[in-house]
């Protein structure tokens, strides 16, 4: 029988997506309800991070650009928590790994 996992409804997983932004906003409002703390995670993933060297974009700026992305994504969606504490998490690699990795480390204070 496999073991069940404890739902943490405030370790919230973002992108830049338009559905990411409703999903967060989501996740915010299941956090409030609950009275915990709310954290987002944006992995960058470095599988995204191609260089073009015609265009003289090496695999280094690439990967800048995407940080670039997620610190301000994760900006807009912490303003949507209505001035509230929010941890944030930019780990690098894979998005399926690296959430699974974020929810494991994640120790909410509540």
């Amino acid at each position: 029988m496999e073991e069940m996992h404890e739902l943490r409804p405030d370790l919230i997983a973002a992108d830049s997506s338009e559905y990411s932004m409703t999903a967060a906003k989501k996740g915010f409002e299941l956090s409030h309800q609950l009275n915990a703390q709310a954290a987002l995670v944006f992995v960058i993933d470095t599988s995204q991070a191609l260089g073009n060297v015609d265009a003289g974009i090496t695999h280094e700026q690439a990967l800048i650009i995407l940080k670039k992305e997620a610190e301000e994504t994760l900006d807009q969606l912490a303003r949507m928590y209505n001035g509230k504490e929010v941890f944030r998490f930019m780990p690098e690699g894979h998005p399926r790994e690296e959430i699974m990795k974020t929810a494991e480390i994640w120790k909410p204070i509540c």
